[in-house]
């Protein structure tokens, strides 16, 4: 158990450290998922959705006034609030 561990904190760390993430988050990857961020009045959203009619919604958080949002390749990951910070990461579409 000790080795599955260790490479699911190695694996976590190499993610992080790929996209340019400072900080360490959970994880979610969002494989199949849409998603769109919006802003209103400073505070950004995340939506996102398999179904057009069941979405959720996240705050984006910020940082010195930028939303955290990471690019690298073909996903990009997002750092929400959704009952905890995590780090959603979807596919370019």
């Amino acid at each position: 158990m000790n080795n599955v561990v260790s490479k699911f904190n190695d694996s976590k760390a190499e993610l992080l450290k790929a996209f340019g993430c400072p900080d360490e988050y959970f994880i979610r990857y969002m494989k199949g998922f849409s998603y769109q961020i919006t802003e209103d009045d400073g505070i950004f959203f995340l939506s996102y959705w398999q179904d057009e009619k069941n979405k959720t919604t996240a705050i984006v958080v910020k940082r010195d006034d930028k939303p955290l949002l990471y690019k690298h390749n073909n996903h990009t990951m997002v750092i929400a609030i959704d009952c905890v910070k995590i780090g959603f990461i979807f596919e370019k579409k």
